[in-house]
């Protein structure tokens, strides 16, 4: 897979979908909710999202910095916005301790860095 697709009319609980398998994640999400695909777009490495964290590129619903020196879990994950009715793919880091097991209550604690190129984000984050 070398891109990755942006959704709109998702009819889904969450705003947060883990993504497991990307090369079966269309088809799963297909079997979960009717979508539109907005359109597919080239994707960053992991490295290059450290990166872009490092330099403040990223979205985060708390106060909280990340420390460079501190070692993150990364998940590819999409947010979906429902004012919006689009869903972005995102790399979230975040620390082990603050992860909950249940998927349902998840809290967004960490830091998302998009997931596809810069070129395509017309408002990239900057912190």
């Amino acid at each position: 897979v070398d891109v990755l697709g942006v959704y709109t009319n998702l009819e889904i609980p969450s705003s947060y979908i883990s993504i497991e398998n990307l090369d079966s994640f269309e088809r799963l999400l297909s079997e979960w909710t009717s979508f539109d695909v907005y359109g597919h777009y080239f994707y960053i490495e992991k490295t290059e999202a450290v990166t872009l964290l490092e330099n403040g590129k990223y979205i985060s619903f708390q106060e909280e910095k990340p420390d460079t020196d501190s070692e993150y879990l990364v998940k590819l994950v999409y947010l979906y916005d429902k004012e919006s009715d689009i869903a972005i793919p995102y790399y979230h880091f975040y620390d082990a301790a603050t992860e909950l097991k249940n998927d349902e209550s998840m809290i967004y604690n960490g830091w998302f860095v998009p997931a596809i190129e810069e070129t395509y984000i017309e408002n990239m984050p900057i912190h």
